[in-house]
């Protein structure tokens, strides 16, 4: 947290001094193209380890996302956002070992994951020569990934908890900022932060000594971005 603090805050340091130096002002085009990568946090129910208040806790760590995204300004101040995203999260295994611990001890986990394709309006406001912010809201189709679990029963070992539908359809939006600077005339540098929700269902089945339990979850995936990039304006 505290490394992507101080790379966010040397970003807007450069950015600062370059627009210092900068004496021409450039004409913002109307096709953007992007791509930025930085740190996902999940937040809310998706972060939880509070299982005795949370159905659905995710246990996730803080992971990373990267982001494929595109823009077309309508007007200097109107315009359409599209972005590919993808996500991936770790799995904090000692509260999912403290949340199983009916005798059933998880011996190792996967990650959670996710990825997206969203569309929607945005909005634009020149804050000075070069550099302006935009705002976004989107929606579309997500997919998400579960984590895959494997437990210590008692007198048995690495049990799989399996599901034949791994990957999840879901409905995802999200609604962001970022705040770009041109430096050349056809080439920018931004920063994003968004917040992104979904909430994939997945039909696990635990099958031991030939018997098979099934189990329903939905898991309620609030994550918080924080992005830099580059993109090219045409």
């Amino acid at each position: 947290m505290k490394k992507q603090l101080f790379i966010t805050s040397l970003f807007f340091i450069l950015l600062s001094t370059a627009y210092s130096q900068t004496t021409t002002k450039m004409e913002p085009k109307k096709f953007n193209i992007g791509v930025s990568t930085g740190l996902a946090f999940p937040v809310a129910f998706f972060n939880s380890k509070d299982y005795n208040k949370y159905q659905d806790p995710g246990f996730a760590k803080t992971g990373i996302n990267i982001n494929l995204e595109g823009s077309y300004n309508f007007t200097r101040n109107l315009g359409i956002a599209s972005k590919f995203l993808y996500s991936n999260f770790g799995v904090d295994e000692e509260s999912a070992k403290r949340y199983l611990n009916n005798n059933i001890n998880p011996a190792s986990t996967d990650h959670w994951q996710y990825w997206g394709i969203l569309a929607g309006p945005m909005g634009t406001i020149e804050l000075a020569d070069n550099f302006s912010m935009n705002v976004k809201g989107l929606m579309g189709y997500g997919r998400a990934n579960a984590p895959i679990l494997k437990f210590n029963l008692v007198g048995i070992t690495g049990v799989p908890l399996s599901t034949s539908d791994k990957w999840s359809d879901a409905f995802a939006w999200q609604f962001g900022t970022d705040f770009k600077y041109r430096f050349a005339n056809n080439f920018n540098v931004f920063t994003n932060i968004d917040y992104s929700y979904m909430k994939p269902k997945w039909n696990f089945d635990i099958s031991t000594g030939g018997s098979k339990t099934s189990v329903v979850l939905h898991q309620r995936m609030s994550v918080v971005n924080a992005n830099l990039g580059v993109g090219v304006e045409f």
